[in-house]
C-alpha cells in the first residue's frame, strides 16, 4: 500500500509575524521538496478580497527528491476556505500517483485534508488505497458533459494550456476539472501543473481556472462551443469523437482506455519532413521538399550528415537539399558507415568550380645576337631547369589540395604566401561588453589549418581533425566558456546600483545582447564540434546566419538522435546551456524591471510587462536586485487595487469622509511598499516609487494637505508636479480635483464669498461654478439634473464627477426597480395565498402578517423614489389600498365566557362582571352579573360562567384588554392582556383559557366567520 508525505504551510497565528511558513510536516519530508512545495503555494496567487468560498486544488510534478520515497515525485495542495488560507500539501510517488489516473481529485478523495491549523497539530505518514476510490466523479458523466469537457481537452491538446474564467471555484466546477483531467492523454497527466482556481494571471499553470469577475461556471460550454479550431489533425478529431462517446454512456474505463492507448503523435505514412527554421537564408534548388532517406546512425557515426544545401547552408553549388546519406568515391560506404560530405559533386563537373585554363603563346625573339656557348649561359639553363621543376612540384601541390576541396587561393593562403588570401565573407554580430568569439572565424581557420591531407579523406584524416579540434578547443571552446562563465556570474552580481538608472539600463541590456550572441555562438560551436570529430567537415558553417545555425542544428537533433548530447559531452557543457538560458532569463527580466520603472505612463501592458519581468529576476540576487524585484511586485499590486471600484470612486463620493482615503485594499500594501523602497542603498529608490509613497502620505491624511494647499501654492504645485501623478493622471488627476474642491469649499464656508478661492485653485467663472456645485451636492437628486450639470460643467473634474454622480442615481434607480420588482412579486403571492385561506375560513394569521411585512416594506422604501414612475404608481396606489384593508376591524361574536379565580382571591362565591375594552368602540364592553362559585374538584379555585351577546369590532393591529371586577365594590380580581394579530397573538387566542397570574378567561366565539370577512382587494389592471 503507497504511502504519502504531508505538509502544512501557511499563516501561523501563534508568530508574530505575517508571513506565511511551514507549519508542519510529516516524518520523511525532505528540505529540498517542503522547499519546492513552498514555492509553489506562494506563486499560488493572492487571496481574493472576500476570501475563498470553496477549497481550492493544485497540482505540481516536483523536481526535487528525498530519501524516502524512490522515483519522481509529485504534490498535490489542498487550500482551504475562508480568508487566510491554509496549504495542505501531500508528496505522492509517481508509481502510487498512477494508480489514481494521476487525477489530483482522484487523489484528494483517499486524503482527509485539514482546513484549520490548531498550532500544535502535527502531521503523520499516511496510506492511501486507489482500490476504495470506487465512483468517485458524482454525480457520473453523462451527454450534458459533452461539448465542454471533450471541447476543452482538444483546446488543451490545440494550444498546451486551457484556462478557464472563473469567479469563484465552486462544486460544478471541481467536477469539470476533474473530467478535463481524465480525458486528458496520459502523457500530459504526467507533467500536468494544475490550479482550480487562481489569482496569478502569470504563472504557467496548464490548466486552471483563472480569477475573473462576474465569470461563473455555466458559462464554459458556451466558451468552449464557441471556439473555431483550425488545424485539427484527423487523430485528434478521432480522439475528440472517442471522448464524446464514452463521456455521453458514462463510461469512465473507456475514457482511460482510449487516453492511455490512442497516440497523438504517431508518425505519418509519408516520408519524414526535416523541419525548417524560420529566417533561414538558403535559397531552394529543386522543388521537392527535404526528406530523410536513410536510418540516421547511431550517436555520433556519420552515417547520416547534413549537406551545405540543407536548410540554413549558404554554399553555392550544391544540388538538392535536407539529409542525404555519405558515399565514398567507389560508391560504397566509407569509414565507419560514410564518407564526409565535403561539397564535392561529381554530377556538377569540375570545370563548374575551376574553369579550363589555356595556355598562352610566348613571342619568342629568335633575332639578335647570336648564341655564345659558355659558364653564363649553361648556368642559364640549369636556373630555368629548376624552375621548370619547381613549377611542377607547386601544380602538383596545389592539385593535391584542388582533389582535397580546396581552392586554389585557399590552399595558398594555408602555404603562407603573401598576397594570396581570397575573399572571404566575414559574419558580422553586434557588439556587446565583451567582444564574443567568433565560432565560425575560428572553425574555418582550424579546417584550413589542419594541415597535411584533408578531414576524412585520406590516411592523415585523423590526425587532421585531431589538429583541427586541438585549434577549435584553444581558440574557441575555451575562451566561449570562459565568456559564458563570466557572462553568468555578472548575472548572478544583478542589479549594480540605482542611481543612475539610465546607465544601469544600458549596462544590463548591453549584457543582455551580450547573452543572446553567446547561446548562438554555443550552437555554432556544438555544430563545429560535430562536424570536426565526424569528418563532416561542413564549408559553409562559418558562413551560416544565426537563423540557419539553429535551423541545421534542428534537422541534426532530428537525424541523428543523441548526436546533440553527445557534443556537450565531449565539450563539457552538458549543462552549461540550461546554466546560460537561465542567466539570460534573469539579465533580461533585470533590464526590463528597470526600464519600465523609467516608463512615462501606466499602461495595462505596462502592469504586464513589470510582473513578467519581476517573475525572471533572481530572489536571491544581490541587495539592489532584491529591492528593484520586491518593489516591482508590491507596486504592481497597488496598481491593481487602486483600480479597484472602491478605490477608483472615492473622489466621487457624495460625503467627503478623510477617514476613508485611501481604500482598505490600497491601505493595506503601502507598509509593504514603504519596506521595499526601504531596501535601496542611500535613498536611491526609483523616482516612481518614491513618488507614490509620498503621494499617498499627502492622500492619507488628506485634512493636512488642504490646510497646506490653502496656505502655500507651492504645496498645490508640488502636488501637480508629482512623477506619481504624471504617470498615472487618470487615477491620481480625479484624487487632486476633489482636493482642490474641498479646499475651496472650505474657504466658501469660513468666508461665504466665492472671490476669495485662491486664484491658483480657481479662476474668474469657475469659483462661482464650484459654489453652484457645491449647493448641487445637497439639493439636486435627479439623474438628468446632473447629466445637465455634467454637459455645462467648464471644469473637467467636476464634469467627471457629476456624470458620475448621474450614474450613480440610474444604477440606484435600476436597482431599486429590479428590488421593487421583486417585492411586488411576492406581494402578488401573499395576496393571493392570503385570499385563498379568507374564503376557506383558515387561520389566516401568519399569511397576514407576511403580507402585512411586505406591503409596508414596499410602501415605506420605494414610493419615494419611484413613486412618480407613471408605470409604477398604480402599484402603489394599490399598496395604499391594501394595507388600509388589512388593518381594518372585523366584527367577531363572543357568545360565551368562562372565569377561572385562584383559591386565595375570594373567601366565598361572589358577583363579578367582565368588562372587554376593544380600541375602536373607545370604551368598554361590560357582561351582565354572574356567580364565581367554588369550582369542581374541591381546592380548584372559584369559576364561573356568563353568556354574551357581543359583536365587538377586533383589529388585526390592535391589543384587547378584559378585567374581571366584583360587582358590589368595583375592585378589580384578574386583568388579562390580549396582544394583537400583528404582534403574534390575535383573536385566536380569545378561544383557549388564557392565563395571567391569579387566573384565567375563556371566551366562545365564531372565529371561523371573523376569518372569512376578510375581503382583500382585487388588484385588477395593476397586474
Amino acid at each position: 500500500m503507497p504511502y504519502i508525505e504531508q505538509l502544512l504551510y501557511g499563516h501561523n497565528h501563534l508568530a508574530e509575524t505575517s508571513e506565511r511558513q511551514e507549519l508542519a510536516h510529516s516524518a520523511g519530508m525532505g528540505a529540498d521538496v517542503a522547499t519546492e512545495i513552498a514555492a509553489v503555494c506562494d506563486a499560488w496567487g493572492s487571496m481574493p478580497e472576500l476570501g475563498l468560498t470553496h477549497s481550492v486544488l493544485l497540482s505540481h510534478p516536483l523536481l526535487s527528491t528525498m530519501p524516502s520515497m524512490r522515483g519522481r515525485l509529485y504534490t498535490i495542495v489542498h487550500i482551504g476556505m475562508g480568508t487566510v488560507p491554509l496549504f495542505h500539501a501531500i508528496v505522492v510517488t509517481d508509481a502510487a500517483y498512477s494508480g489514481f489516473g494521476r487525477n489530483p481529485y482522484a487523489l484528494a478523495q483517499a486524503v482527509e485534508f485539514c482546513d484549520k491549523w490548531n498550532g500544535k497539530q502535527g502531521m503523520d505518514r499516511v496510506e492511501v488505497e486507489p482500490e476504495d476510490l470506487g465512483d468517485w466523479i458524482k454525480p457520473a458523466p453523462g451527454p450534458g458533459d459533452v461539448g465542454l469537457v471533450d471541447e476543452a481537452v482538444l483546446q488543451f491538446i490545440l494550444t498546451g494550456r486551457l484556462q478557464l474564467p472563473l469567479e469563484q471555484a465552486v462544486r460544478d466546477s471541481d467536477r469539470a476539472m476533474a473530467l478535463i483531467i481524465a480525458c486528458l492523454p496520459e502523457k500530459d497527466r504526467k507533467e500536468l501543473k494544475f490550479a482550480s482556481f487562481t489569482t496569478a494571471k502569470v504563472n504557467a499553470y496548464d490548466i486552471a481556472g483563472l480569477a475573473t469577475e462576474g465569470a461563473t461556471f455555466a458559462s464554459w460550454q458556451r466558451l468552449m462551443m464557441a471556439r473555431i479550431d483550425t488545424g485539427v489533425s484527423e487523430q485528434q478529431q478521432e480522439y475528440k469523437r472517442l471522448l464524446a462517446e464514452f463521456l455521453a454512456r458514462g463510461d469512465m474505463v473507456g475514457v482511460a482506455r482510449v487516453s492511455s492507448r490512442h497516440n497523438l503523435q504517431a508518425p505519418a505514412k509519408s516520408d519524414y519532413v526535416v523541419a525548417t527554421r524560420q529566417g533561414s537564408s538558403s535559397p531552394r534548388l529543386d522543388n521537392a521538399p527535404p526528406r530523410l532517406q536513410q536510418p540516421a546512425a547511431s550517436s555520433f557515426g556519420p552515417a547520416a550528415t547534413i549537406a551545405p544545401g540543407t536548410p540554413g547552408a549558404a554554399g553555392a553549388g550544391f544540388q538538392g537539399s535536407g539529409l542525404r546519406p555519405t558515399v565514398s568515391a567507389t560508391g560504397g560506404l566509407g569509414r565507419r558507415g560514410a564518407m564526409p560530405d565535403h561539397g564535392l559533386d561529381p554530377t556538377s563537373g569540375s570545370s563548374a568550380r575551376h574553369p579550363q585554363k589555356t595556355r598562352s603563346s610566348r613571342n619568342r625573339s629568335r633575332g639578335g645576337a647570336p648564341f655564345r656557348p659558355g659558364k653564363r649561359g649553361g648556368g642559364g639553363r640549369i636556373l630555368r631547369s629548376v624552375s621548370v621543376l619547381l613549377l611542377l612540384f607547386v601544380a602538383g601541390w596545389v592539385g593535391t589540395m584542388w582533389l582535397e576541396g580546396r581552392t586554389l587561393a585557399e590552399s595558398l593562403e594555408w602555404a603562407g604566401l603573401p598576397g594570396m588570401d581570397g575573399p572571404t565573407e566575414q559574419v558580422s554580430h553586434a557588439g556587446t561588453l565583451l567582444e564574443v568569439v567568433d565560432v565560425g572565424h575560428v572553425y574555418d581557420r582550424a579546417r584550413k589549418h589542419a594541415g597535411g591531407k584533408g578531414l576524412g579523406l585520406s590516411a592523415a584524416g585523423d590526425k587532421g581533425r585531431e589538429k583541427a579540434l586541438g585549434k577549435l578547443q584553444s581558440e574557441a571552446t575555451g575562451p566561449l566558456l570562459d565568456q559564458v562563465a563570466l557572462f553568468i556570474k555578472l548575472s548572478d552580481e544583478g542589479i549594480q546600483q540605482s542611481g543612475r538608472p539610465d546607465r544601469e539600463v544600458d549596462r544590463l541590456e548591453s549584457l543582455a545582447a551580450q547573452g543572446a550572441v553567446l547561446e548562438k555562438e554555443m550552437a555554432r560551436l556544438e555544430l563545429a564540434w560535430f562536424s570536426l570529430t565526424t569528418g563532416t567537415n561542413w564549408l559553409d558553417l562559418g558562413k551560416l546566419t544565426d537563423s540557419a545555425v539553429e535551423a541545421r542544428r534542428d534537422s541534426l537533433a532530428q537525424a541523428e538522435k543523441g548526436a546533440l548530447a553527445d557534443v556537450r559531452l565531449g565539450m563539457g557543457t552538458t549543462d552549461l546551456r540550461k546554466d546560460l538560458s537561465r542567466a539570460r532569463r534573469r539579465m533580461d527580466g533585470m533590464a526590463a524591471v528597470v526600464r519600465l520603472f523609467q516608463a512615462p505612463r501606466w499602461s495595462s501592458q505596462w502592469e504586464q510587462q513589470l510582473a513578467a519581468a519581476a517573475e525572471k529576476v533572481s530572489p536571491s540576487a544581490g541587495k539592489t536586485t532584491r529591492a528593484y524585484r520586491n518593489s516591482a511586485f508590491a507596486l504592481v499590486r497597488l496598481k491593481r487595487a487602486e483600480r479597484g471600484e472602491a478605490n477608483r470612486n472615492l473622489p466621487f463620493a457624495g460625503q467627503f469622509k478623510p477617514e476613508c482615503w485611501p481604500s482598505p485594499q490600497v491601505q493595506a500594501i503601502l507598509p509593504l511598499l514603504r519596506k521595499e523602497a526601504g531596501r535601496f542603498s542611500d535613498q536611491n529608490a526609483p523616482a516612481l516609487l518614491g513618488a507614490t509613497i509620498g503621494l499617498y502620505s499627502a492622500l492619507a491624511a488628506p485634512e493636512r494637505t488642504i490646510t497646506r494647499v490653502l496656505k502655500s501654492p507651492e504645496a498645490w504645485r508640488e502636488l501637480q508636479d508629482n512623477a506619481a501623478v504624471s504617470f498615472d493622471p487618470e487615477l491620481y488627476g480625479n484624487f487632486l480635483g476633489r482636493l482642490r474642491f474641498e479646499a475651496a469649499a472650505r474657504q466658501l464656508t469660513e468666508l461665504a464669498d466665492p472671490a476669495e478661492i485662491p486664484a491658483y485653485l480657481f479662476q474668474g467663472e469657475q469659483r462661482w461654478a464650484v459654489a453652484a456645485f457645491a449647493d448641487s451636492l445637497t439639493t439636486l437628486s435627479q439623474s438628468e439634473q446632473w447629466q445637465a450639470m455634467a454637459a455645462g460643467s467648464s471644469d473637467p473634474f467636476l464634469g467627471r464627477w457629476a456624470e458620475h454622480l448621474a450614474q450613480n442615481l440610474e444604477a440606484r434607480l435600476a436597482h431599486l426597480r429590479q428590488e421593487f420588482s421583486v417585492v411586488w412579486a411576492e406581494c402578488r403571492a401573499q395576496t393571493a395565498a392570503l385570499q385563498s385561506q379568507a374564503k376557506a375560513g383558515y387561520d389566516w394569521s401568519d399569511a397576514w402578517r407576511s403580507l402585512q411585512a411586505t406591503a409596508l416594506k414596499a410602501s415605506h422604501d420605494y414610493a419615494a423614489i419611484l413613486g412618480e414612475d407613471p408605470t409604477q404608481q398604480p402599484k402603489f396606489a394599490y399598496l395604499d389600498t391594501l394595507v388600509q384593508t388589512l388593518t381594518e376591524p372585523r366584527p367577531l361574536r363572543l357568545s360565551r365566557i368562562t372565569v377561572r379565580l385562584d383559591q386565595a382571591l375570594l373567601n366565598e362565591a361572589s358577583e363579578v362582571q367582565l368588562e372587554l375594552r376593544t380600541p375602536e368602540r373607545g370604551g368598554v364592553w361590560t357582561s351582565e352579573p354572574f356567580v364565581v362559585g367554588p369550582g369542581a374538584p374541591a381546592g380548584t379555585g372559584w369559576v364561573g360562567t356568563a353568556f354574551l351577546d357581543w359583536t365587538v369590532p377586533i383589529s388585526p393591529v390592535h391589543q384587547l384588554n378584559a378585567r374581571v371586577v366584583t360587582v358590589t365594590d368595583h375592585s378589580e380580581l384578574l386583568e388579562i392582556t390580549y396582544p394583537s394579530l400583528a404582534e403574534g397573538v390575535g383573536p385566536a387566542a380569545l378561544v383557549r383559557p388564557r392565563i395571567s397570574g391569579p387566573g384565567s378567561v375563556g371566551f366562545k366565539a365564531e372565529l371561523e366567520v371573523w376569518w372569512r370577512s376578510l375581503e382583500v382587494p382585487e388588484m385588477g389592471s395593476v397586474f
